[in-house]
């Protein structure tokens, strides 16, 4: 199988050129696509996904994914929409702000990565993989993270998420 590379840094999203009312800017394939670039349908329906994040309407983020779709992180697994709009919303109570900003992605048929940076304030609570309740810091988090998105009949299916919970702990003040 080979895979067609596409480099982004959607440095239009960086926090210094966000607008006043957070918001997030329109995704890095919106951009290629006015390129005249082709995306695939996999890709355009994880900018969706991810542009959906980044205003939190999860609405909007379920309408790309398959009500019996998984989602695997090391927070736990998540199947269908009740299971991974609670821990989507779990997320951002305990970062209300929090958005995603694409640092790389990479496209392979049904298959997208992206390569995240996840930047957000730690305002509520927030429960670790190993189920420890850590109260609201205030402090800012900026995690790096990796996606990795399965998407069958314009709907994702299966998406992975891998993040250094170390990396976590250690912003939040409570290294192990």
């Amino acid at each position: 199988m080979s895979a067609s590379v596409v480099v982004a840094i959607d440095t239009a999203d960086s926090p210094e050129r966000r607008p006043a009312g957070g918001e997030a800017a329109t995704s890095h394939a919106s951009a290629r696509q006015e390129e005249g670039d082709t995306m695939t349908d996999a890709r355009e329906v994880r900018d969706k996904y991810t542009a959906a994040f980044n205003v939190h309407d999860m609405d909007a983020l379920l309408r790309t994914v398959s009500p019996t779709g998984v989602t695997l992180s090391p927070e736990g697994l998540s199947q269908g929409h009740e299971e991974l709009a609670s821990y989507i919303e779990q997320f951002w109570e305990a970062f209300p702000d929090v958005y995603a900003m694409v640092v790389e992605s990479f496209d392979a048929g049904d298959v997208v990565i992206d390569e995240l940076l996840m930047v957000g304030t730690h305002k509520g609570p927030y429960m670790m993989p190993d189920g420890q309740v850590i109260t609201p810091t205030g402090r800012p988090v900026s995690l790096r993270c990796c996606y990795i998105c399965t998407v069958e009949n314009g709907l994702i299916v299966s998406l992975r998420l891998y993040f250094d919970q170390l990396e976590l702990r250690t912003q939040l003040g409570f290294p192990c």
